[in-house]
């Protein structure tokens, strides 16, 4: 069985993020979508409930815990309640299944991430609107270890129709095309995009003639375009000016030392791009 996960915070980002799983999902009968909330362990460690502790005692240091977890738990009952009436508002009929657990996300996704085929979480998190240029931290560190690509979703949905796929010909560009051949989302316009710095290699050429024949075949309506200029500004500008709804890329491709000289494309476009970005490691 196919399997989909869903990081989700209860967030406004989390609640569009249901409607994208149940699009790229609603075509495909046999996948098990998993709705995944994770209470952070570091909030019952923070400074104010340390100053409880230490100036009120012990009793009412545990009352504060067991307050806060009771809350946790009737916060965790609205995601999973809104979570299953959005997918199935939203057209999935497939099996969905819920898990509360307490910890961090990322330690939690390191062991199991392996058993889904797709992992699906917001742009930003609970805390958006008081960071507005910023990306979620937890969306990036999942996004970096997840073996299985990685939906990233925006703010509010909008059905797609064009798609926008940036191709370099490389593993992780070729990972994320692999699962839109497996994973066909319906009868859609696809942009396969390079940037070549000034004329492009023989052998990108190739592979991106081949990459377009194999979305064509999978019935795709897929044409190929060659831009020029800074990667990020070229593909940025591309979604913008051609009114594409989503975004398909490879992801953080060099070395953790190379990204914090050079700058990552990957972080880049996700900021840069409004739409939600489909990515592959």
């Amino acid at each position: 069985m196919k399997k989909v996960l869903i990081c989700t915070d209860g967030s406004a980002y989390s609640e569009e993020s249901y409607r994208y799983t149940a699009w790229i999902c609603r075509s495909h009968p046999d996948v098990h979508i998993d709705v995944l909330y994770v209470t952070d362990l570091r909030q019952f460690e923070v400074p104010l409930i340390a100053d409880i502790s230490g100036s009120l005692g012990a009793q009412p240091y545990q009352n504060l815990i067991a307050q806060l977890q009771d809350l946790e738990r009737k916060k965790s009952d609205y995601i999973e309640e809104k979570a299953k009436e959005i997918l199935k508002e939203s057209g999935f009929k497939g099996q969905i299944n819920y898990e509360h657990a307490t910890g961090l996300l990322v330690d939690r996704l390191q062991v199991d991430a392996d058993s889904y085929c797709l992992i699906i979480v917001g742009k930003r998190g609970a805390h958006c609107d008081r960071a507005m240029a910023h990306l979620g931290s937890t969306m990036e560190r999942v996004v970096r270890m997840s073996p299985a690509p990685c939906l990233v979703t925006s703010r509010a949905y909008k059905e797609p129709k064009h798609i926008v796929f940036a191709y370099d010909g490389g593993s992780s560009c070729n990972k994320a095309l692999k699962y839109m051949l497996n994973h066909p989302v319906g009868d859609l316009s696809v942009d396969i995009i390079t940037v070549a710095p000034q004329t492009i290699s023989d052998d990108l050429e190739t592979s991106l003639a081949e990459a377009t024949n194999s979305m064509t075949e999978a019935g795709y309506k897929a044409t190929k375009h060659i831009l020029q200029g800074n990667v990020e500004t070229a593909i940025s500008d591309y979604v913008d000016n051609s009114g594409a709804d989503f975004l398909i890329m490879g992801a953080y491709g060099h070395s953790r030392i190379r990204e914090f000289i050079l700058g990552s494309t990957t972080t880049s476009l996700l900021r840069l791009c409004k739409v939600p970005v489909l990515c592959a490691r």
